[in-house]
């Protein structure tokens, strides 16, 4: 039996984001903003990427200037 399946921004808009551990920190401007790792594997391949080398990481800091 084949199983189909779709990726699209409705699925991804569905997930139930706040059921989540917020086990992830951003730091902007020395702000935190806790989030989820799925949270921030999604917004930034930075971080995704990080996390493929150590799944440890839990904070990212960002000094923006305006």
């Amino acid at each position: 039996m084949e199983q189909k399946f779709s990726l699209n921004h409705e699925n991804i808009k569905n997930l139930p984001f706040d059921k989540y551990a917020n086990d992830f920190t951003f730091y902007v401007n020395g702000k935190p903003y806790t989030t989820s790792r799925v949270v921030a594997d999604i917004l930034s391949p930075s971080i995704r990427n990080m996390h493929y080398l150590d799944s440890a990481i839990n904070e990212f800091t960002l000094e923006v200037s305006s």
